[in-house]
């Protein structure tokens, strides 16, 4: 699951971004559905099999939030960033690694063991200039999780959680993860700043686990709403801006 801004787009089973035009430069992200990392694991690795073709104007890296998106820090592969950006003053890579220059399919590998037990977020950045050439690209194919283990089995934790929806504000509409610790019956609302529900979302038993779902803006009048989760005597609320 992932939410794209900017120039990423869905191209059969992977994820690309691609400069075509002026109005394709700055930053295009992709944001991944949260992650809970093991806690009982003796390596934690991330890897992402991608490739690219990044000219001098263009530049791209792998970002992790612990904090469900509130800040951001540069995940650096084991092996390194190609380059470092120093093109557009100003830039939201400035002064960033990134990768740069072609490459065919690659499994790039990124130690997270010191994450481990945490939920993490992570974000794909693409940056373009304006004189980036046409047909610069990143392509994404997967990121997996992994995890080596003394012990029988690997154990991720799961608690009960709304996140950050994404994107937000939002004009159409925005995407919301949660987490279940266990299975149960679940009840997601949306109520105004008044305390009124103006709409349910779901009312149905699920599978513990990680679970995605699409708030729609239609109907919804510009200003502030909270969605509200409910389940196992529990609640978790979040906070969502609808703009037009």
């Amino acid at each position: 699951e992932a939410v794209a801004a900017g120039v990423w787009r869905r191209a059969g089973s992977r994820w690309r971004a691609e400069y075509q035009t002026d109005g394709d430069e700055g930053l295009s992200g992709l944001v991944l559905a949260p992650i809970t990392l093991a806690d009982n694991a003796e390596s934690l690795r991330l890897v992402l099999d991608h490739s690219y073709l990044l000219d001098a104007e263009s530049g791209a890296n792998v970002k992790y939030s612990v904090d469900d998106g509130q800040t951001w820090q540069v995940l650096t592969p084991e092996s390194g960033y190609d380059d470092t950006w120093q093109v557009a003053t100003g830039h939201p890579l400035s002064g960033e690694g990134v990768y740069r220059g072609i490459s065919t399919t690659t499994a790039d590998t990124f130690l997270v063991t010191g994450l481990s037990g945490q939920q993490v977020r992570i974000r794909l950045d693409g940056g373009f200039s304006g004189a980036s050439e046409s047909g610069s690209y990143w392509s994404v194919s997967s990121l997996v999780v992994e995890s080596v283990s003394v012990e029988d089995e690997v154990r991720v934790p799961l608690r009960l959680s709304l996140d950050a929806n994404f994107p937000d504000p939002f004009s159409t509409s925005t995407t919301l993860t949660y987490t279940l610790p266990q299975d149960d019956l679940v009840l997601i609302s949306v109520y105004d700043v008044l305390g009124r529900r103006v709409r349910a979302l779901l009312f149905q038993e699920q599978l513990a686990g990680v679970h995605t779902i699409q708030l729609e803006a239609e109907g919804l009048a510009a200003g502030v709403y909270y969605v509200q989760l409910n389940a196992g005597g529990f609640r978790a609320v979040e906070q969502v801006v609808v703009a037009r």
